[in-house]
């Protein structure tokens, strides 16, 4: 004997054929335009702030640098020591050598 085949009253197959279509299209939503959506927002934003950030970063280590120079010659006025009176290849030597030091430091984690 077969069991038969549930019939649903007239007045709710619509709304359940809606409620599938909805379910249908939110999920081929979340799963193409959402994407879509956050890649054209980083195309969007991504080269702004890759340039504000390169211009903040030249204007900080700029801003270093002479803060160093000046605190170098500040020194050189108190103790007077006339080394420091042109200290700008004091700030190039001491920066290179924090740079050199970082890059073989970050040379030797590299996994070549």
């Amino acid at each position: 004997m077969t069991s038969p085949v549930p019939t649903l009253p007239d007045e709710e197959w619509p709304a359940q054929a809606a409620d599938a279509i909805v379910r249908v299209v939110d999920s081929v939503k979340q799963k193409t335009t959402v994407p879509a959506h956050t890649v054209a927002k980083g195309l969007k934003y991504g080269p702004a702030a890759l340039l504000f950030g390169t211009v903040i970063v030249v204007a900080l280590t700029i801003a270093g640098f002479r803060a160093f120079e000046r605190l170098l010659i500040l020194i050189g006025d108190k103790t007077g020591a006339s080394v420091l009176q042109e200290p700008m290849w004091i700030v190039y030597v001491v920066v290179g050598t924090l740079f050199t030091l970082v890059g073989l430091r970050l040379w030797g984690k590299a996994r070549l």
